[in-house]
Parts: structure tokens; C-alpha cells; sequence
């Protein structure tokens, strides 16, 4: 099994596109619009050159086949140092708040810091901007949906490849007992100590490896998938909330309808009755 198909589910709602453009930065220059903040989200695509990317905290240098994502929180400036112009693509767009502030993906979609990969495949990510800007330029009726789906499929190939890049596969390996434990046997009582034995290695080791592989504590991996699971069920409209808590595995409703209103945003009752 790929390691990236192994981790916890993510998601990202992208709301709406702003821009897709292909731009060039020419040589020995500053480029400084983005030195308070981007206000969106954004995807570059090194074509040619290489530039430097600077903020408070970082410097990336940009080279070809790049791809970058930058956050809403991002504030930076962009060097070109060499006697090359710095082609790129550039896809600006917003995404829908997420309700949820748990998650693999939450710290890196609200934080400030600048992703980059150096793609496996980069022909398919080059592929996927160029079909993006013929789409955008292009104006033809249902662009926008049109330019969405190219999106959302470079969204899961850029973070599917990023999050793998940032697990340690030995430490992946030390808790891979503990997390398919928790996905065969979500709906049931688990404890630390039982993960922690699972993975012959003490309570406190398999909580630390856990949190840094999946950016979550084991029970809180275990509440993810009760959510998932909860949330399927009300969808259906065939059980009560009192129902899809005992099958999620919460003996107490009003403990299940807490966790669900801080997980989702709203109580079971209301997410039921609104979809």
C-alpha cells in the first residue's frame, strides 16, 4: 500500500477561482505585491528560472517544476537573482472556511508558511496549468465549473504528495499497528495502552509518534472516523441522532451531540435537517 493512500482523509472546499494567469518576473528584480498578504490561496508552477521566495520566517528558492502553494496568510516577496526571467503559472482562488480546526491539513491551510514539492510527475503537473489557463481564457459557458475540477484534481495530487514528503516513514511504520486498529474498531472502546502494546512501545513514544505522523492524537484519529461515519448516517434521514450515536459508538447522546457541534460546527439534529 503507497504511503500517501494510508493517511487520514482531507479535504478542501474551494469556493471560487480569482485568477489563472502565466506570468514572468524578469531578471535582477523584486516583486513586492504580495508583502502583506495574499488574501487568497494560490498555486504557483515554475516553468523556467528560479526565483526566491521571502518571508518573515523562510527563504524557498523557486527552480523548474516547482510547485508552491501558498496560504491566504502568506505575506512575502519574490527575488530573481539570476541573469534568467522566472516563467510561471499562478491560480489564485479561495476555499470555503473550514468548521472543523483539526486535521492534517488545518495548520498548513491557516498558517503562513510557503508548501513546495518537487513533483514525481511533473509533466502532469504542468499538464493540469495548462489546461487550467486554456479553460480560464477560453470563457466558454461553464468555465468556471470546468476550471474548478482541474483545480480540485491539482489540489489531491499537490497535497497528496506534500503530506506524504512530511511523514517520517520509520515513525509511520512504529504506529501503523495503532491506526488500523483504530479504522477496524472505531466504533468501540480503545485506550492508549492497548494502541501502545499494539506497537510494542511505551504509552507516552506512541502518542508523540502518532501526533507528529498524523497530526492528531490516536482518540482524536478514532472521534475523526466516528464523525465521518455520523455524518453518513444522518445523511441518510433513517435514524435518529439517538440511533447514530450508539452506531457510531457513544453510549451518551448528549456527550455524541457535543463532539459532533465542536467537530462540525453544528449540532446532529441540524445537520441532518439542513442537507
Amino acid at each position: 500500500m503507497m504511503l500517501q493512500t494510508a493517511l487520514p482523509e482531507y479535504d478542501i472546499d474551494i469556493s471560487d477561482i480569482i485568477l489563472i494567469h502565466r506570468d514572468v518576473y524578469y531578471p535582477h528584480s523584486t516583486y513586492s505585491g504580495y508583502s502583506s498578504g495574499r488574501k487568497s490561496y494560490g498555486f504557483v508552477y515554475v516553468i523556467s528560472g528560479n526565483a526566491e521566495y521571502i518571508s518573515e520566517n523562510e527563504r524557498f528558492t523557486a527552480t523548474k517544476d516547482s510547485v508552491i502553494f501558498l496560504s491566504s496568510n502568506t505575506c512575502y516577496t519574490v527575488e530573481t537573482r539570476t541573469d534568467e526571467p522566472f516563467h510561471h503559472y499562478t491560480v489564485n482562488f479561495n476555499i470555503v472556511p473550514q468548521k472543523e480546526k483539526n486535521g492534517i491539513l488545518y495548520e498548513y491551510l491557516s498558517g503562513d508558511k510557503i508548501l513546495s514539492i518537487t513533483p514525481k510527475t511533473p509533466g502532469l503537473y504542468e499538464s493540469v496549468f495548462t489546461k487550467l489557463l486554456s479553460v480560464w481564457k477560453g470563457k466558454k459557458s461553464g468555465f468556471h465549473l470546468n476550471a474548478k475540477s482541474h483545480l480540485f484534481n491539482l489540489t489531491n495530487e499537490f497535497f497528496s504528495e506534500f503530506v506524504a514528503s512530511q511523514v517520517n516513514s520509520h515513525d509511520y511504520e512504529k504506529v501503523m499497528p495503532a491506526k488500523k486498529y483504530i479504522e477496524e474498531n472505531y466504533t468501540s472502546t480503545i485506550t492508549n495502552n492497548m494502541l501502545a502494546n499494539l506497537c510494542g512501545i511505551s504509552e507516552t513514544h506512541m502518542r508523540r509518534l502518532f501526533g507528529d505522523v498524523f497530526k492528531t492524537s490516536p482518540i482524536g484519529y478514532q472521534i475523526d472516523l466516528r464523525m465521518m461515519k455520523a455524518k453518513d448516517l444522518l445523511l441518510t434521514g433513517l435514524y435518529t441522532v439517538g440511533e447514530t450515536a450508539e452506531m457510531c459508538g457513544f453510549s451518551d447522546q448528549n456527550y455524541f451531540t457535543r463532539i459532533f457541534k465542536n467537530r462540525v460546527g453544528v449540532p446532529p439534529l441540524k445537520y441532518k435537517n439542513s442537507h
